[in-house]
């Protein structure tokens, strides 16, 4: 999808690429100094806009059948107002929310306001739930405060990964940085993809072989949950519990260690003059962090990374 940049002093204009880049508006404005600003970069499934618009201004919009984050720098949201919640509400500088649900028309009043906007397909939620349900967030507000810092910080980074053309290259590292952000919307909002009432069924071991299986002919490609359960023929849930039960840890942390144990090989075998470097087989395996996977790599083998490449 790349990047996309609109800036604009003219009202209709800017109604106009709104329309064109979210949904049917409408905004207004009692002043003729407009200033507007959108910057977005996304993938398929994902956008982060950083917007701007430092004037005062009114918005009417049709639902716009995205999951909408709304993370707000500066200025203030005020009157927002969707439909089906019984009050209006205002927010400002610090805050994250869950805008607006998909399928939900919003109004309100932009003051001076700079925020970002991370507008996420719905159906990738569906990853980490059954196959069957549809997932929704039931609060817009988040569950603490800590929990929005937290998605506050992997918004950021996923913007950063998409930006950065030796990150963002490798389909592997984006699909797990947005894999990372869709976990992090449902542990920050209340939502539907548990079932508490349903019991939990225990997995036979030939159906965790199906799933190792299927983690270890796939671990180069983007793999989510959803699909390491559908191939071993169970649901989520089932799937969760059957790898505490049998292997001990999750099939996520599973995938991980199977990464770690490539890129171990990897390095065994490169020469450490020629033109691998622990920073792109980290890469390569979908470590996006050279700390983070230093530190896992030394827990997992004991060694440093740089260790191995050099012994």
């Amino acid at each position: 999808m790349g990047a996309l940049t609109f800036e604009s002093t003219n009202l209709e204009q800017t109604e106009h690429f709104l329309i064109n880049s979210y949904a049917p508006m409408r905004i207004g404005s009692s002043t003729d100094d407009i200033r507007a600003s959108v910057d977005r970069i996304g993938e398929p499934g994902v956008t982060i806009d950083q917007n701007e618009f430092a004037f005062e201004m009114s918005y009417d919009v049709d639902a716009l059948g995205k999951i909408c984050l709304c993370s707000i720098e500066s200025g203030a949201i005020a009157d927002h107002q969707v439909d089906g919640w019984r009050d209006a509400e205002s927010f400002g500088p610090g805050q994250l929310l869950s805008f607006t649900p998909p399928d939900r028309s919003f109004r309100g009043r932009i003051h001076n306001a700079r925020y970002s906007f991370t507008m996420v397909d719905p159906s990738l939620l569906a990853r980490f739930a059954d196959a069957d349900r549809r997932i929704e967030l039931l609060d817009h507000h988040p569950i603490s405060a800590n929990a929005a810092a937290q998605l506050q910080r992997t918004i950021t980074h996923l913007r950063s990964v998409l930006a950065e053309p030796e990150m963002g290259g490798s389909p592997l590292v984006r699909a797990s940085a947005i894999d990372y952000l869709v976990a992090r919307v449902l542990e920050t909002f209340p939502n539907n993809a548990a079932d508490g009432d349903a019991p939990t069924p225990v997995a036979a071991p030939p159906a965790v072989r199906r799933a190792k299986a299927y983690i270890d002919e796939n671990a180069g490609s983007p793999v989510s949950v959803g699909e390491i359960a559908a191939a071993s023929s169970l649901t989520v849930r089932a799937l969760q519990y059957a790898f505490r039960r049998h292997v001990g840890m999750t099939p996520m942390n599973y995938l991980r260690q199977t990464r770690l144990d490539r890129a171990r090989a990897e390095l065994t075998a490169a020469d450490p003059y020629g033109p691998d470097s622990v920073t792109s087989v980290a890469l390569r395996w979908s470590f996006l962090s050279p700390s983070r996977f230093a530190a896992l790599y030394r827990e997992a083998f004991g060694e440093t990374p740089s260790q191995t490449l050099r012994s």
